[in-house]
C-alpha cells in the first residue's frame, strides 16, 4: 500500500511539474495565470533610455534601409562587420556607419571576426595579426571614436578553442581576449573593448571570465552577452540582477551593458513579443541590438520595400515618442510571466504601451493623485490602439484603434480592462485627465479586422506547416497548397460594403536559380480572379497580399487555388474600408517627430504620387526639398517622408490628389539599354534591362517644362545573392553612379527585392533644366566585395514628378 501510495505521490508530483512548465512555456495559461499588470505612478524610475533600439546587421548600405526609417525612432546602436569582411555581402562600417549616425545612432559595435566567411568561424591560427590589419582599416573611418570593438563572437560555442566545459580551454580563450583586448587598446589608442559575448548568460562563466580580466588588466569596457533564447522575454531581467551583484562581489564598478544580439527567430516581427523584450531592457536600464536571422537590409524586420515600415517598426516608433520618466510596473505571482508593459507621462498623456498578455486584461493604475497632470481629476479618457503580426515583410500603416472609453478616479487610482487581448499585439493605451464624474466605468470598441486562421481552414492537396517549420511568430502554423490544391475560408461581412482581404502567405518556387512569383485563382463565391503574389525569397518569410472585394453582408465563401507555384497561407485579415467602391478615401496622417525636438513629423504613404493636404503653407521641406509656395498638392513618396514645417501644427492630412503630370519613361526606349532588355509582365512598363554590367551606362533623355527640383522614381528589381548560410541570405544590393546632364549626382544603392520579378522603386531629387535633359545610371565597378563582378540593378523605367 506504501509503495503504491508512493508511486501515486510521484505521478501526482510529475503532473504538477508538467503543468507547472507548460504553464510558464505559456502553452498552458487558462485558470493559472491571468493578464494583470499594477502601473504606479508614485514610483518614477529613470528617464526612459530607448535603449532597445539597436541592429545587429540591420543595415545593408547607405540608405539601404532608407535612412528616414532609422531617424524616425532615434536608434541606439548598431552592430556590423568590418570593412571588407566576407561573413556576408552587405553591412561594411566603412559604408553604413555615416548613414547611422547622420540618423540618430550613437554607437557601432565592431564584429571582428566577421572578417571571415564561414560560421561557426573556422579557427585560424595568425588571428591576431589578421585583427592588426583590420584594426588599420578602421582607424581612419570617420566618427571611429563612436566605435566598440568586439574581438570575439559566442566563442562558448567550442569551434574555437574546445570544450568550455573544460578550464583548459576556457583558458585560452581568456588569454586570447587579453592579447585582443592589448591590441586594440595600443593601435586605437584606448578604444572601448567588448565581450566575451558569448550565446547567453551563465553566470559562473562570467564570473570567472571577469576574475581573469581583473587580475590580467582586460575588463571590458562594454560587457556582452547575447539573449536568444524562449525565456529570454523575461529571463533578461534575472540575469542583469545577476550580473550586477557579480560585479559588486568583485568590486568593480558599473559597467555598460549592451546585448548585442535579443530575440528568438520566431519572436522578431511580431509586436506583442517585442514588446517584453523592450521593457526588459527599460526595467535593466541596458542596451540592445536586434538578432539577425533572415534578411539583412531590413532593420531586422522593421522595414519592406526599403522605405515602408511593418507593424514591428510602429512598435519601436511608439517606443520612441515616450519621452520623460519611467514608472514602476508590478506583476503578482498569478500574473502570466510574458504580460509586460512601459510607461511614461509627458504634460499632457500619461502612456501605456503592453503586450504579451492573452484573454482578459486587467491593468490597475495606482498613484495617478501624484501626478500634477492628474492631480485633481476625477476621471480619466483613455483610448486604446493594437499592432499585429501581418506578416515578416507585411506593409503597414499604423495601429488599429480598438476602444475609446472612461473610468473613475478613486483615492488616486483607476483601472483598465480589455478583452480578448492576443499575444501576438502590441497594445498603446494613452490616458487623459478629465475633470467628469461618472457613474461607472464604460467603453466603446471600434469595429476591428477578422483573422482567419489557415489552419482552422478547409483544404485539400495541402498540408499544414507546423509553428516549428515556418519558424516565425504564426499563431498555429500555415498550409503549404501543392498542385492542384486548394484552401477555402469562410468569412463573415458584417455590413454591405468594400473590403480588403489581407492575405498572409510565403512562397519562394524557384526553377534553377530564377525565383518566381506563384499564380493562385481567387473564388470569392462564384466569382474568380487571377492574382500573382510577389516571391518572399525564403520558405520562413512572410508578406501580404491584399485583395480588396465588395461583399454583402452575411457569409462568402473566400477559396484561394493552385494555379503555378505552391504557396503557403497563415492566415487572412479581413478589413471593412467603406459602403462602396467610390466613396472610399483613405486619409494619411502626420506622427511627431518628438524626439528630434524640432518642426518635423513623418507620414506614411502606401504609394507614389501627389496628395493634397489641410494645409500645405504650412510645410517647409518635404524628404529635405524645399516646397515651393502656393501649390495645391505634393509629391509624396511610397513610405515613410520626412516633413519639416515652418511652425509646429499637430496634424496634418494627406488625401491622394489626381495627377495628370507625372511622365512615365520605359527602359526601352533609353539609350544604350537594347542589348539587355527583356519583357516582363510584372513590370509597370512591360520591360527591363537585366543584369547591366559594369561600365555600361544606360541613359534616359526626358523633357521638362520648367527648371527646378523634380522627383525621379526609378522602377527596378534584382534578387541577387552571394554566398551560403544557415539561416541568413546572403543578399547582394546593387548600386549605380547616376549622372544628370553629365555631371555626377550620387551613387545610389538599390534595395534587394528578391526577385527579378518583384519590383520596387527609388526616388531621388534633382534639379532639371528647362527642355531636355540626361539621367544616366552607370556602375563603375568602384565597390567590389569578394571579387563579385558588379551589375546595375534590373531598371524597367523612370517616372517624373513636378515638385511645383
Amino acid at each position: 500500500m506504501k509503495k503504491i501510495t508512493k508511486i501515486i505521490l510521484i505521478i501526482s508530483l510529475s503532473i504538477f511539474v508538467a503543468l507547472i512548465i507548460c504553464a510558464v512555456d505559456h502553452e498552458l495559461v487558462s485558470g493559472v495565470y491571468e493578464s494583470k499588470l499594477i502601473i504606479d505612478y508614485s514610483n518614477p524610475l529613470d528617464e526612459i533610455t530607448h535603449g532597445a533600439t539597436g541592429f545587429l546587421y540591420g543595415l545593408a548600405e547607405p540608405n539601404v534601409p532608407d535612412g528616414r526609417a532609422l531617424y524616425a525612432i532615434s536608434p541606439k546602436v548598431l552592430s556590423t562587420r568590418v570593412p571588407n569582411g566576407l561573413q556576408h555581402p552587405s553591412g561594411d562600417i566603412a559604408k553604413v556607419s555615416e548613414y547611422f549616425f547622420e540618423n540618430g545612432g550613437e554607437n557601432i559595435i565592431i564584429y571582428m571576426q566577421d572578417i571571415y566567411p564561414d560560421w561557426y568561424y573556422a579557427y585560424r591560427e595568425d588571428y591576431l595579426i589578421t585583427m592588426s590589419h583590420v584594426i588599420d582599416t578602421i582607424i581612419p573611418i570617420n566618427n571611429s571614436d563612436k566605435f566598440i570593438y568586439q574581438p570575439f563572437n559566442e566563442m562558448n560555442n567550442g569551434v574555437w578553442y574546445g570544450d568550455f566545459s573544460q578550464y583548459d580551454n576556457r583558458l585560452k580563450f581568456y588569454n586570447a581576449f587579453k592579447d585582443a583586448y592589448n591590441l586594440i587598446k595600443v593601435k586605437t589608442s584606448g578604444a572601448p573593448v567588448g565581450g566575451p559575448a558569448y550565446t547567453d548568460y551563465n553566470p559562473d562563466l562570467i564570473k570567472e571570465f571577469l576574475e581573469y580580466c581583473i587580475k590580467n588588466d582586460c575588463v571590458p569596457d562594454v560587457m556582452i552577452w547575447h539573449e536568444l533564447f524562449w525565456y529570454s522575454t523575461y529571463g533578461i531581467r534575472d540575469n542583469v540582477k545577476n550580473y550586477r551583484n557579480i560585479e559588486k562581489s568583485l568590486g568593480l564598478d558599473e559597467i555598460r551593458i549592451i546585448i548585442d544580439e535579443y530575440g528568438t527567430f520566431k519572436d522578431i516581427g511580431t509586436p506583442g513579443k517585442m514588446l517584453q523584450y523592450i521593457a526588459s531592457f527599460e526595467e535593466t536600464n541596458v542596451e540592445g541590438c536586434l538578432a539577425f536571422w533572415r534578411l539583412p537590409n531590413n532593420m531586422n524586420d522593421m522595414v519592406t520595400n526599403n522605405n515602408m515600415p511593418t507593424s514591428q517598426w510602429w512598435l519601436y516608433e511608439w517606443y520612441s515618442e515616450m519621452q520623460g520618466l519611467s514608472y514602476n510596473v508590478m506583476k503578482s505571482n498569478d500574473t502570466i510571466p510574458y504580460f509586460s508593459a512601459i510607461t511614461t507621462v509627458d504634460e499632457k498623456k500619461a502612456t501605456i504601451i503592453c503586450g504579451g498578455g492573452d484573454g482578459k486584461a486587467k491593468i490597475d493604475i495606482i498613484g495617478l493623485n501624484l501626478q500634477k497632470l492628474f492631480k485633481d481629476s476625477k476621471s480619466i479618457r483613455y483610448e486604446v490602439e493594437y499592432l499585429d503580426f501581418e506578416g515578416l515583410t507585411a506593409p503597414s500603416l499604423g495601429g488599429t484603434k480598438l476602444i475609446i472609453g472612461q473610468s473613475k478616479i478613486i483615492n488616486g487610482n483607476s483601472l483598465i480592462k480589455l478583452d480578448d487581448i492576443s499575444p501576438s499585439r502590441a497594445y498603446r493605451i494613452k490616458i487623459y485627465p478629465t475633470n467628469e464624474s461618472i457613474n461607472a466605468n464604460y467603453y466603446d470598441k471600434y469595429d476591428i479586422a477578422r483573422r482567419y486562421e489557415a489552419e482552422e481552414a478547409y483544404y485539400e492537396n495541402a498540408y499544414l506547416r507546423s509553428h516549428d517549420q515556418i519558424r516565425y511568430a504564426s499563431s498555429g502554423g500555415g498550409v503549404n497548397v501543392n498542385r492542384s490544391g486548394f484552401i477555402s475560408f469562410n468569412v463573415n461581412a458584417s455590413y454591405d460594403g468594400l473590403y480588403a482581404l489581407e492575405l498572409a502567405y510565403i512562397s519562394n518556387p524557384t526553377i534553377g536559380n530564377v525565383r518566381l512569383n506563384p499564380r493562385i485563382k481567387v473564388y470569392i463565391d462564384n466569382h474568380e480572379e487571377t492574382h500573382v503574389l510577389p516571391n518572399t525569397l525564403t520558405n520562413e518569410s512572410s508578406n501580404e497580399y491584399v485583395i480588396t472585394s465588395y461583399l454583402t453582408k452575411g457569409s462568402h465563401k473566400l477559396t484561394l487555388k493552385y494555379d503555378y507555384g505552391e504557396f503557403t497561407i497563415d492566415f487572412i485579415d479581413m478589413k471593412y474600408l467603406s459602403t462602396g467602391y467610390t466613396d472610399y478615401v483613405k486619409e494619411y496622417k502626420t506622427v511627431p517627430i518628438n524626439s528630434k525636438n524640432n518642426n518635423e513629423c513623418f507620414v506614411v504613404i502606401p504609394k507614389s504620387g501627389y496628395y493634397s493636404t489641410n494645409d500645405n503653407n504650412i510645410i517647409e521641406k518635404i524628404n529635405g526639398v524645399p516646397l515651393s509656395q502656393n501649390v495645391d498638392k505634393v509629391f509624396m513618396e511610397y513610405g515613410l517622408n520626412i516633413i519639416t514645417l515652418k511652425e509646429n501644427l499637430n496634424e496634418l492630412t494627406f488625401i491622394n490628389a489626381i495627377d495628370g503630370e507625372s511622365i512615365l519613361y520605359s527602359i526601352e526606349y533609353a539609350e544604350n539599354a537594347s542589348n539587355y532588355v527583356v519583357q516582363n509582365s510584372n513590370s509597370i512598363t512591360g520591360y527591363y534591362a537585366k543584369d547591366v554590367p559594369t561600365n555600361y551606362p544606360i541613359n534616359f533623355n526626358v523633357y521638362v517644362k520648367d527648371n527646378g527640383y523634380y522627383a525621379v522614381n526609378i522602377i527596378y528589381s534584382q534578387c541577387q545573392t552571394n554566398g551560403i548560410h544557415a539561416y541568413n541570405v546572403k543578399l547582394v544590393e546593387r548600386y549605380s553612379s547616376i549622372l544628370v546632364n553629365d555631371v555626377f549626382f550620387d551613387t545610389v544603392y538599390f534595395a534587394n527585392t528578391y526577385s527579378n520579378f518583384n519590383f520596387s522603386e527609388k526616388t531621388i531629387y534633382v534639379y532639371l533644366n528647362s527642355g531636355n535633359n540626361t539621367i544616366s545610371f552607370i556602375n563603375n565597378g568602384d565597390d567590389v566585395w569578394n571579387n563579385l563582378k558588379p551589375l546595375l540593378p534590373n531598371i524597367a523605367g523612370i517616372k517624373i514628378y513636378d515638385l511645383k
